[in-house]
C-alpha cells in the first residue's frame, strides 16, 4: 500500500496542485496493482494533464517512478524499468 508520505516529498510540493490531484488518483488507481495492470491509469493520467496543458517534467518524473516502485519487489522493479523503457522510446 502505497503511503501519503509521498506527498510530503519536496519535489511533490513544487508541483502544479492540478498535477498532484492527477498523481494522487493514479497512486490510488495503482496502489497494489502489477505494472502491467497499470499501464490504462498511467496512459490516463497522461492524457488527462495533456488536456490541460500540462505534462510531468523529467524530475517530476523520476518522484514518481520513485514513489510508485518504492515497495515492489526487485523483479517487480525490473518489470517496471522495462516498461519505463518502452514508453521512453514511444511519442505521445
Amino acid at each position: 500500500m502505497i503511503q501519503e508520505s509521498w506527498l510530503d516529498n519536496p519535489s511533490v510540493k513544487k508541483m502544479d496542485k492540478r498535477k498532484v490531484q492527477v498523481l494522487a488518483k493514479l497512486m490510488r488507481e495503482t496502489d497494489g496493482k502489477p505494472v502491467t495492470q497499470c499501464i490504462p491509469a498511467l496512459m490516463q493520467a497522461n492524457n488527462t494533464l495533456r488536456s490541460q496543458g500540462l505534462s510531468f517534467n523529467r524530475e517530476e518524473t523520476k518522484v514518481i517512478i520513485d514513489i510508485m516502485t518504492k515497495n515492489m519487489t526487485p523483479q517487480e522493479q525490473a518489470q517496471a524499468q522495462r516498461v519505463i523503457s518502452m514508453f521512453g522510446k514511444m511519442k505521445f
